[in-house]
């Protein structure tokens, strides 16, 4: 058996190195057409991590992100794993089910849109 160690950067790495090789490059393809290129992903993903920097947010904090399907939240899941610790809730959960979760695991933060 041959081995062969092979470097793996974070997702983030992934995303960042595309957008300087190919920033015009479709990263993100939504079902009706619509896309995005990786240029707009950092973009999108640094304004993410400014919002949370402003809120306080850092390397030490853990954020439950309670988030829909799609562009968006793939966004607000690139930007929040480039600051800190992340816990996925999962939008199925009833309301007291989510302040179950929410309570026991103790979150610093709590990041979705309509709370």
């Amino acid at each position: 058996m041959i081995s062969q160690e092979i470097e793996v950067g974070s997702v983030w790495d992934e995303v960042r190195s595309w957008a300087e090789r190919e920033p015009g490059a479709a990263a993100l393809i939504e079902p009706g057409g619509e896309w995005w290129s990786y240029a707009t992903l950092q973009r999108l993903s640094d304004n993410v991590v400014s919002v949370l920097a402003e809120m306080g947010v850092g390397p030490a904090d853990t954020v439950a992100l309670l988030l829909p399907d799609g562009s968006q939240g793939l966004v607000t899941l690139l930007g929040t794993m480039r600051v800190c610790a992340y816990a996925s809730l999962n939008p199925g959960l009833n309301r007291e089910e989510l302040v179950h979760v929410i309570t026991t695991t103790l979150r610093d933060w709590i990041v979705s849109p309509g709370l």
